[in-house]
């Protein structure tokens, strides 16, 4: 299925590379025997500690970079759309010719895969479209003038992902951006660019190479030696490097205290995360895939998600995130102590999108008004919950409210310390009272922020040292609802069941839920296996909750689509939350039935991800999304829904 976007001019292609008969994918010289000397001890080698992560807390913001062959032809999943095979001994296999170029590039045929959504290029093209990479219009400091405009702290950039393609400038690969029609080290640009205006800078690697003969699960040796040459590279030729972002498998085996090696003994404070399958020293941070990670003080994390639709490389331009869904991801993350890493894919041509652009504006507009609630905080003292959540700083705690609530009231337990001063940072005059035990925040629905209402409360103490706190006390009225639609996309890999939770599900191993810590969740036991019956009955269960293809969509042709649950007997509730698939709604009203009829409780506009408080609670059996208008840039796609859950909350 194709973007229907019009496909750009394409590029020049009848030329030869003046490396072309340098070999590609080339095994690494011999090191250099060590020369006869004085035995030293050799520091100790320690990795990060909690004081490593100090700049990457205060930051809270970063920006993710793909970047690669793949974004000649807008393919979108880069490196998973290579359509390539494995030798017997599960080694990668290149589809390059040294000097020559194959004839579907050479005539332009190729062209015809530009925007392959959901499709694939075969491996002789895509091993070869770095022939045709010339991002001309690259311009670093452009780009992070745009990163500071945006309000990002730092940025972790793709130096080499799955298909082994390396955007920089390497000695031990001639299949790198050197030996493109472009021949300058992009790395090396942006990076000292970055260390110029003050942006912190990561290094994303892939572990796996399903290019080079030398990742071969038989015989791991040379690719390891291959991977701790080129991280050496990456450690000592760009500066001050902050980090390793790692990504892949473990089905190639490699040291990892030769690796620790290679980047300690030049970063000796230089973060990581745990992917991989690396045993590296030291304390490593989460990397939660398109989804929220949970309140934690304890263990760093940092959510990654895509800003067009699910997609990490440059995908054509479709299915771009509002900057309303983009800052709802930011403030969540936030509010859960972790930080938001949020992707785009540059074009072909070295350019941003301007629709990513603007979103990236978006943001930094507001962070440039309310930043201090969200740079150098920590996520509490409440913890996270369907109304939002709460940063900390000094004596200050800010309560980040992104649910919608008419009612302009909300109830929070109370604070164990006196609060000295309460004020709106978003606009209005917030009233906050104590009564019962409980914490009540009123502000006119003049004043309510469409991205992130924020109060700000001055505490007569340190805000940190209260222990956090439970903010909510909801029941999960939808647990085990039905869920039926109007139309169901039948070419999709989603149910309309699959939008809703049921309790054996949480039970699973890899199981995980947004939002988390819902306080009547069912105890989970992670050995639990779901019977035949269940799968036959809950197809999509085989497939981790929470992740970016779990999900109901209607036909394209349905004008008017509608997703309904049916809680099985008649049952009260204050709140309903609902997240998209894409951000396609652009009308919608949410209804619950009464005798027969559809009684409107809400309307809205431009959903993506929404929570609403109720004026007063209603008791029905029934309750669905209408759909009034939806747009789409992809042919053949209609809306979709991720996330419908409906909640009692006891304390509102």
């Amino acid at each position: 299925m194709t973007s229907c976007k019009h496909i750009p001019i394409a590029l020049a292609t009848a030329f030869l590379l003046g490396c072309a008969n340098k070999p590609i994918g080339n095994a690494p010289p011999a090191a250099e025997k060590p020369k006869a000397n004085v035995k030293k001890s050799a520091p100790k080698i320690t990795g990060p500690d909690m004081r490593s992560y100090d700049w990457w807390r205060k930051a809270r913001f970063g920006i993710f970079i793909h970047w690669g062959p793949s974004s000649v032809l807008a393919l979108g999943a880069g490196s998973w759309q290579r359509k390539g095979e494995k030798t017997k001994d599960g080694a990668s296999i290149p589809y390059t010719t040294p000097g020559t170029l194959p004839p579907e590039i050479r005539d332009g045929s190729y062209f015809k895969y530009y925007g392959a959504y959901l499709g694939s290029a075969p491996g002789k093209i895509y091993d070869n479209l770095y022939q045709v990479l010339n991002p001309r219009k690259f311009n670093a400091e452009e780009w992070v003038q745009l990163f500071k405009a945006a309000g990002a702290k730092y940025i972790v950039f793709t130096t080499k992902h799955h298909d082994g393609f390396c955007m920089f400038n390497t000695k031990y690969t001639n299949y790198n951006i050197m030996n493109t029609p472009y021949a300058k080290d992009i790395l090396k640009q942006l990076t000292d660019a970055c260390h110029k205006a003050g942006i912190k800078v990561i290094f994303y690697y892939s572990k796996p190479d399903w290019y080079d003969p030398r990742y071969n699960p038989k015989n791991p040796k040379p690719y390891e030696d291959y991977m701790v040459h080129q991280i050496e590279e990456l450690a000592s030729n760009y500066g001050d490097v902050r980090g390793f972002w790692w990504d892949g498998g473990n089905k190639v085996k490699v040291d990892g205290a030769r690796i620790a090696k290679a980047i300690f003994s030049h970063l000796p404070h230089a973060v990581y995360n745990g992917r991989g399958g690396m045993t590296l020293p030291g304390i490593k941070f989460g990397t939660p895939e398109q989804k929220l990670g949970s309140f934690s003080r304890h263990s760093p994390w940092e959510s990654c998600a895509t800003m067009t639709g699910e997609e990490w490389f440059w995908n054509g331009g479709i299915n771009v995130k509002s900057t309303k869904r983009c800052l709802k991801l930011l403030v969540s993350a936030a509010v859960g102590d972790g930080n938001l890493l949020l992707d785009f894919g540059p074009t072909q041509k070295g350019t941003i999108p301007p629709q990513v652009r603007d979103v990236y504006l978006g943001m930094g507009r507001w962070l440039a008004k309310y930043g201090e609630s969200i740079y150098a905080t920590r996520g509490g003292p409440y913890k996270p919950g369907t109304w939002g959540g709460a940063t900390c700083a000094g004596n200050n705690v800010y309560l980040h409210i992104i649910q919608e609530w008419p009612k302009g009231e909300l109830h929070l337990p109370a604070l164990p310390a006196k609060i000295v001063k309460a004020s709106a940072l978003t606009g209005g005059s917030a009233i906050v009272e104590t009564h019962d035990s409980q914490l009540i925040v009123k502000l006119p629905r003049k004043y309510h922020n469409e991205y992130d209402t924020v109060i700000k409360l001055t505490l007569d103490r340190p805000a940190f040292a209260i222990h956090p706190l439970p903010s909510e006390n909801v029941e999960f009225v939808s647990l085990n609802a039905s869920a039926s639609a109007s139309s169901q996309d039948a070419n999709w890999r989603g149910w309309a069941g699959s939008v809703t939770l049921r309790d054996f599900e949480v039970n699973m191993p890899k199981a995980s839920y947004f939002g988390e810590n819902v306080k009547e969740k069912p105890h989970r036991k992670h050995g639990f296996k779901p019977t035949k019956e269940q799968l036959k009955k809950y197809p999509w269960v085989k497939t981790p909750r929470d992740h970016i293809w779990r999900f109901w969509r209607a036909k394209a042709n349905d004008k008017q689509p509608w997703l309904e649950l049916d809680f099985g007997k008649p049952k009260t509730f204050n709140k309903i939350s609902i997240m998209e698939k894409f951000d396609r709604i652009r009308a919608y009203v949410i209804q619950y039935e009464r005798e027969g009829k559809w009684i409107t409780l809400h309307r809205g506009l431009r959903l993506g991800r929404m929570a609403l408080a109720l004026p007063k609670p209603v008791t029905a059996r029934k309750v669905r999304i209408k759909i009034i208008f939806w747009a789409s840039d992809v042919e053949n796609e209609g809306p979709g829904i991720r996330q419908f859950d409906v909640w009692l909350d006891k304390n509102n």
